[in-house]
């Protein structure tokens, strides 16, 4: 599983490690015209791309999401599903996947419950926080194979590609 957040690191550096399980969750995620609850442990057997980014139709996170999508048929044959995280609504998630033509799946956490179990919210100045940019691969038991929290917004598949090819 992937994950993808923003760099900032106020005093917020509690990602589950590589090696730990990934928390588990339940979350309500969207294509381009339906939403419908899913959780991680749905995904056992697959190997999972969860990213965590700060917004849609930004420009750093539409390059990331735009880098996923033109390496989306490689992922998928690499046995990857791409869950991708923000605060938004699922209505602009919606928007957001027709307008760029997004295959996966994208998560909305307008509570941060999963920006929280992912330690993936980060809280500036005791009233201002936003989303760090992170990505966590998930194998095929939902173990933490590696988080990356150094993106290249245009070439983010091709991070991931590199990794699995490490393997």
């Amino acid at each position: 599983m992937l994950l993808a957040c923003c760099s900032y690191t106020q005093g917020n550096n509690k990602h589950p490690k590589v090696g730990e399980k990934a928390p588990d969750f339940t979350a309500l995620a969207t294509s381009e015209n339906q939403a419908k609850e899913v959780k991680l442990s749905d995904y056992r057997g697959k190997k999972v791309i969860l990213y965590f980014y700060p917004k849609d139709n930004t420009p750093f996170c539409t390059q990331q999401a735009q880098s996923l999508q033109a390496k989306y048929s490689e992922l998928t044959t690499r046995g990857y599903v791409v869950l991708g995280v923000s605060k938004d609504s699922i209505e602009d998630h919606q928007q957001f996947i027709k307008q760029h033509g997004l295959s996966f799946l994208l998560i909305s956490d307008k509570k941060g419950e999963l920006h929280e179990k992912y330690g993936t919210w980060c809280k500036k100045y005791l009233i201002f926080g936003y989303t760090e940019r992170v990505t966590f691969i998930i194998d095929e038991e939902g173990i933490i194979k590696e988080v990356i929290t150094d993106i290249e917004y245009k070439k983010h598949a091709e991070q991931i590609i590199a990794h699995d090819d490490q393997k």
